[in-house]
């Protein structure tokens, strides 16, 4: 079988790193990534990621790789940054990132397969990580509220259309009142007031678990 084909970008990248490899995997695809598992002529393994174009990426990735990195650090089996190094890679239509990682074995557990055994172990891996991340401090890290403000506008913006609130009436025989967005908003600026706040993970699902 012939090894699939190279994208340009992951050539230019690993390039970039310096890093000789005997294999590039097929990608898979996240929802704000593609990942490369990268085969080495030593046999070892790292995982190329290149990144969607959104704003604020470079900014997103710096965060996340801080924590990834300090819970390798006590012991946690996540990725780590093999270099420190973020590329940016610029192709003729738009500018993408890219980051070179430990690469984790493994794979997603399906949804039929799913125990109670497997979820009290996520749930005892999730309250471990989260006592660790309790110490954790850095100033990148975006906060929940602001996230969730963000998303408030698009949605306020998205139900205000008319077409949209036509078809919600027409199928759904549903009204989206405006003022309950009003409600949200209220709700998250007090929560960015609450003391003791921690980083969290906010996405802790079975994709996101090998």
């Amino acid at each position: 079988m012939a090894a699939p084909k190279v994208p340009a970008l992951v050539a230019r990248a690993l390039q970039a790193y310096g890093i000789a490899y005997t294999y590039i995997h097929e990608p898979q695809k996240g929802y704000r990534n593609q990942s490369f598992a990268v085969e080495r002529s030593g046999g070892d393994m790292l995982n190329l990621i290149l990144y969607k174009s959104e704003p604020g990426m470079l900014e997103r990735i710096k965060a996340a790789n801080a924590v990834s990195d300090y819970l390798a650090s006590q012991g946690f089996a996540v990725r780590r940054t093999v270099s420190s190094r973020i590329m940016c890679l610029q192709s003729s239509l738009r500018i993408k990132y890219g980051a070179l990682y430990t690469y984790l074995p493994g794979h997603t557990i399906p949804w039929e397969a799913y125990s109670q055994d497997h979820i009290k172990l996520l749930g005892k891996t999730m309250s471990d990580m989260h006592a660790s991340l309790a110490v954790f401090r850095h100033d990148a890290l975006p906060e929940v509220a602001d996230e969730y403000l963000d998303i408030l506008e698009r949605m306020r913006h998205y139900f205000a259309n008319a077409p949209v609130q036509r078809a919600l009436a027409d199928k759904l025989m549903l009204r989206v009142r405006p003022e309950v967005f009003d409600q949200f908003e209220q709700l998250l600026v007090a929560a960015k007031l609450l003391p003791g706040k921690q980083p969290l993970h906010m996405d802790f699902v079975r994709s996101n678990i090998l």
